[in-house]
């Protein structure tokens, strides 16, 4: 059962990543002043990475996934975890001012990229 929830909430981190990329582009291209809309779905995006984690560490305790791509996966989740984390508190810990969608944007992209490489090292499709 914790596999299926895992392989299910991957579709949930697809979807609120491509909210956050939509968003942040929609701010840069409109050169709207940064929102805090954008902080909530890049924190959704954090906390939903958070839980693959657990739901993944929990496949692994259990000891009933066994794959030869198995720690490359691993790795590249928590690389990809910890960019969309510090991604997010860069643009927090400056002044409202000067705050911007990029970092955003550039961070979920960099998820997103080695999410794509954990995936494909199970040897899995992508969707």
């Amino acid at each position: 059962m914790i596999y299926q929830l895992h392989s299910l909430v991957r579709y949930a981190v697809l979807l609120v990543a491509l909210a956050a990329l939509g968003y942040a582009l929609y701010g840069i291209l409109a050169r709207r002043p940064y929102s805090i809309r954008m902080h909530r779905i890049a924190s959704a995006f954090n906390w939903i990475l958070f839980l693959e984690v657990l739901l993944g560490s929990m496949l692994i305790v259990s000891a009933r996934f066994r794959s030869p791509g198995l720690v490359p996966h691993i790795l590249l989740t928590l690389v990809a975890t910890g960019v969309a984390v510090l991604s997010s508190r860069s643009v927090q810990r400056r002044p409202l001012g000067e705050r911007s969608y990029a970092r955003h944007l550039i961070g979920v992209l960099t998820s997103l990229a080695f999410i794509v490489g954990g995936v494909l090292s199970l040897g899995y499709g992508l969707l």
